[in-house]
């Protein structure tokens, strides 16, 4: 299993890419700590509608912060497909049985080193959420983190469990018949998503304000905690879930004659 994962990691370039992950969070960090201690960003500073004074740098930290987010999430998604390629006919079980190990240790490395992407990921968000609510004062800004925070959380569970699908899918119907499942499915959440903006109510996007959604967070703190503590533990059972599925279903799979 381990030598499975290191080839995962190296597959993907791993050292490169928490080499570069380093490095942006140490510099973010010194940053951050210079412009407290000094006048560096203070030709930033700013008021909003609210009287409250902010700094452009801090809001800059917590747009990189959802650029991680979505830059994260994106790569992870990327591997999955890279990582799940078999020989070069794409015949699975083929390639199962000339490996020298089972194939469900096989199959639970995938799973395993995705979860691993994904947890690595929120990990790292968390800690730019913490250094940056570290270094700004109290008010509009602080506020944007914590819903920053909440919302890391469910998009990265989301995106894992998207991830499980799609590697039951790569796994079970082979690398081309599970681009197209996923293809498909992107393209019907395009077509939902255009049916709305012709068809739908279009009228609460015209006051939108992110000051609502802070204070519909505040207002609904417990209900918001509540999802946080549940949401991973469900994501966890069907991401173990579309795992279990994908090693039945492979079970009753017979190898593909030449």
């Amino acid at each position: 299993m381990g030598g499975l994962l290191y080839k995962d990691f190296a597959s993907v370039k791993g050292k490169k890419v928490i080499t570069v992950l380093l490095i942006f969070t140490f510099v973010m960090i010194t940053l951050k700590i210079i412009g407290v201690r000094t006048d560096l960003f203070a030709a930033l500073d700013m008021e909003n509608v609210d009287g409250e004074h902010i700094n452009l740098f801090d809001t800059f930290t917590s747009e990189a912060v959802w650029f991680l987010i979505i830059l994260g999430t994106g790569f992870i998604n990327m591997w999955v497909s890279g990582l799940t390629e078999y020989d070069e006919k794409k015949k699975s079980m083929n390639y199962f049985l000339s490996l020298p190990i089972g194939k469900n240790t096989y199959i639970a490395s995938k799973y395993i080193f995705i979860g691993i992407c994904y947890y690595v990921l929120l990990s790292l968000v968390f800690v730019w959420c913490i250094v940056s609510e570290a270094f700004i004062p109290e008010g509009f800004m602080q506020d944007m983190m914590m819903v920053t925070q909440f919302f890391s959380l469910e998009i990265i569970c989301v995106a894992l469990l998207i991830s499980g699908i799609e590697i039951s899918a790569y796994l079970i119907f082979g690398r081309a018949r599970g681009q197209f499942i996923k293809t498909a499915l992107v393209q019907l959440l395009g077509i939902l998503a255009i049916a709305y903006l012709f068809f739908g109510n279009l009228n609460v996007f015209a006051n939108w304000d992110i000051q609502l959604l802070i204070d519909w967070c505040e207002a609904n703190s417990f209900m918001l905690t509540l999802l946080s503590t549940v949401s991973p533990f469900i994501t966890l059972g069907l991401y173990f879930l579309c795992y279990r599925i994908t090693v039945k279903v492979l079970e009753r799979k017979e190898p593909v004659n030449e």
